[in-house]
């Protein structure tokens, strides 16, 4: 299992690397009912990385997806501090919108993270099954605010193609 390290370390890094978005858009969908419990812990962002590579999410979306992309996690790419790849997405949610996130790879072992408002990890997921090393989160929203999508290798040997959606 990936090794995490405490909440304040994910709080610190996460304010020195992501500012609030300026570009962000809100979505709007139905609350329903928590599917997911908060994770009490995250791996350390790189502080050497760089927060001009996040990504804002589009905000034209089809009927439930507001984020399809395919993307490839590169040499180079924002580091973990156990050396595996991530890309960052950033949207505006609601409280009590009901949202799941899914990232594909034919080419390395997915691994996502969702962080609150707060910097609070939220949910983090490195297989859908045993049989399935893709990711998957599924949540209702508890605040409203700005959240970060940190798409993920497992470690730090995973990097290639990859796509990740983002449903209402």
């Amino acid at each position: 299992m990936k090794s995490l390290l405490a909440p304040s370390l994910m709080l610190f890094c996460l304010i020195l690397l992501v500012p609030p978005p300026a570009g962000a858009q809100d979505i709007e969908v139905a609350p329903s009912s928590p599917s997911q419990s908060p994770v009490p812990s995250t791996p350390e962002l790189n502080p050497a990385a760089d927060p001009a590579e996040t990504s804002d999410l589009d905000p034209a979306f089809s009927d439930e997806a507001f984020l399809e992309e395919e993307d490839r996690l590169n040499p180079g790419d924002l580091t973990l501090s156990d050396g595996s790849l991530y890309k960052q997405y950033v949207f505006d949610g609601q409280a009590g919108q009901a949202i799941t996130i899914s990232m594909a790879s034919n080419e390395f072992d997915t691994y996502l993270i969702l962080v609150g408002p707060e910097g609070e990890m939220l949910a983090q997921n490195d297989d859908i099954s045993e049989a399935d090393r893709n990711s998957e989160i599924s949540i209702t929203l508890p605040e409203t605010g700005t959240y970060l999508v940190i798409a993920n290798a497992y470690d730090s040997t995973g990097q290639g193609n990859f796509s990740i959606t983002i449903r209402k």
